[in-house]
């Protein structure tokens, strides 16, 4: 991997959306970095902030949303309020994303053919119709769509759900970007498709080097796939590394027990783990460490409750907001974490 400046760089980032009764803050200053030729998976339960922080790098939060502090460079340059002339420049051709959910994401009335070839006409609209076509050919078929000239005139309906994502896919490389952000590309598909997704955006990366952000809650997919992690809870990072390392010395009590919910096949019935409680809502964030009413290391100790803890070195590229962070590993022995071997079967 290129050691070299980061390629994306988000920066304290915050992000509110408008709620009746203020503000609520989703995203509460999160900091990350992505380097060229890397995948960056980015982790955590339902509503800890992480495909609201990736909307925010793309310049694609909905409305009622913005961002309110920090900010977000790529390739060192300061995008995070870019007129959307520039912004529009920027998508597709040097950063792009693939949504999690391929039907909602396409228009049902249009040809599958005809939708690839608006984003090839996006940025080069001096192609002729021949190119184009052969252009949106040419993409099906990277990504693996059986027929692809037979199936240029089909309708997203008439594409399976592992069809309809390798279509998204195709949409999103269209230009070769530098930047692509795969937000759950698995949700929803079963195994088998899945497996065939992911060696899809395997090939897709070999060829073009493009660097990934990696948006999961599937920690087999993060071993498999990934350089390094961030884990977000409550719109906070609570835990960066890599990969190997966050698997093998988490130094984050939610870290160690999203670890300990992975489920293997070997995990007996009724030993599944769940960390106790729910992930609190924006406007009833604890005082101090967001985790701390669901973590049994830090109960009842003060400096828990009363401030909030900032991500600091625990090794080697590795970074936890934890103020006990050195308890962790004597803390979690009794767990039974798994390897990232073992999750990714």
């Amino acid at each position: 991997m290129a050691q070299e400046g980061p390629l994306l760089a988000v920066r304290d980032l915050v992000v509110e959306f408008a709620g009746p009764a203020g503000p609520l803050r989703v995203v509460d200053g999160v900091s990350l970095k992505l380097h060229p030729d890397e995948v960056l998976a980015i982790v955590g339960e339902s509503g800890s902030g992480k495909s609201v922080t990736m909307l925010a790098v793309m310049g694609l939060l909905p409305a009622g949303a913005r961002i309110t502090g920090g900010r977000v460079e790529f390739r060192g340059r300061d995008i995070t309020h870019l007129p959307r002339p520039e912004r529009r420049s920027l998508m597709g051709r040097e950063m792009s994303m693939i949504f999690q959910d391929p039907m909602t994401s396409m228009n049902p009335v249009r040809t599958i053919g005809r939708q690839v070839a608006e984003m090839v006409r996006q940025h080069d609209r001096t192609l002729s119709r021949a190119a184009v076509r052969a252009r949106v050919v040419e993409l099906l078929e990277m990504v693996r769509i059986p027929d692809a000239a037979g199936r240029y005139r089909s309708y997203p309906h008439e594409f399976s759900g592992g069809m309809r994502q390798r279509v998204m896919i195709a949409m999103a490389v269209a230009h070769d970007p530098a930047l692509l952000i795969a937000d759950e590309p698995t949700t929803a598909l079963d195994v088998t498709i899945q497996a065939q997704v992911l060696r899809v955006l395997s090939r897709i990366r070999d060829r073009s080097r493009a660097s990934m952000v990696l948006i999961t809650h599937d920690l087999g997919l993060v071993a498999e796939f990934s350089d390094r992690v961030v884990v977000l809870y409550g719109g906070r990072v609570m835990e960066t590394g890599p990969v190997g390392r966050i698997f093998a010395e988490p130094r984050h009590p939610y870290t160690v027990g999203l670890l300990a919910s992975s489920l293997r096949l070997d995990t007996p019935v009724g030993d599944a783990y769940a960390i106790p409680g729910q992930p609190p809502r924006p406007d009833q964030r604890p005082e101090g460490c967001v985790f701390r009413p669901r973590c049994g290391l830090g109960e009842g100790r003060a400096d828990c409750g009363a401030v909030v803890p900032v991500p600091g070195p625990v090794g080697a590229g590795h970074e936890a907001a934890c103020h006990h962070h050195d308890l962790v590993a004597a803390w979690s022995a009794p767990v039974a974490l798994p390897g990232p071997a073992e999750v990714a079967r």
